[in-house]
């Protein structure tokens, strides 16, 4: 199907950039084909392999520094996606040190949320509703408001948890509010189905 078509281009690709010695090249057709297994496939083992390979590829002083926070990230994803929370942690921060020392703003963005979403796995809601505040300033301050939406639709599920009924709806509405303006379709059945809980 398409997917091996894929994998096949970027396989040749591989080849090529190998051929090249072009450690950058290569360590983006590693990350490129762990994306497929990885979003495509939800095959996070034959994922996490590539991603491995990517980050060794690139060596100690990648020559894309953004790229190889993104593999980071993708690699905690799966270990997360595994139920390895451990591992999943070491990489997120891996990949938040990197932002944060190339002020990748959008990146630190999506890395307070992954750290969010790895706490609220473990039910440590305290250090995911930080982690999640983070996220909405860090939105906020670069006008994203996909992201904005997304944490805030993740802080009223913590405060439901924690029986937090005001914050329950205040973050709620706001996530609500931005998804309509914006038509985030998703995070508008997601609210919706957390505020009929709360009404009820």
């Amino acid at each position: 199907g398409e997917f091996s078509v894929a994998l096949e281009h970027f396989q040749s690709a591989l080849s090529l950039s190998r051929e090249l010695n072009d450690s950058k090249m290569i360590a983006n057709n590693f990350s490129n084909i762990g994306n497929i297994y990885m979003n495509s496939m939800e095959n996070y083992e034959e994922a996490m392999k590539y991603y491995e390979q990517a980050i060794s590829s690139a060596g100690t002083h990648p020559k894309d520094e953004e790229g190889i926070s993104y593999v980071f990230s993708n690699l905690g994803a799966c270990q997360s996606a595994l139920g390895d929370t451990v591992a999943a942690l070491k990489n997120y921060i891996k990949a938040l040190s990197i932002r944060t020392k190339i002020e990748d703003k959008v990146g630190i963005m999506y890395s307070y949320s992954n750290l969010g979403v790895l706490s609220l796995k473990k039910k440590n809601y305290n250090e995911a509703e930080n982690w999640f505040n983070n996220s909405v300033k860090a939105a906020q301050d670069i006008h994203h408001p996909f992201g904005e939406a997304d944490a805030e639709y993740y802080l009223s599920s913590i405060a439901f948890e924690k029986k937090d009924l005001k914050n329950t709806e205040a973050h709620g509405l706001q996530a609500f509010r931005i998804s309509q303006e914006k038509g985030y379709t998703n995070i508008i059945r997601n609210t919706s189905l957390l505020l009929k809980k709360y009404y009820v």
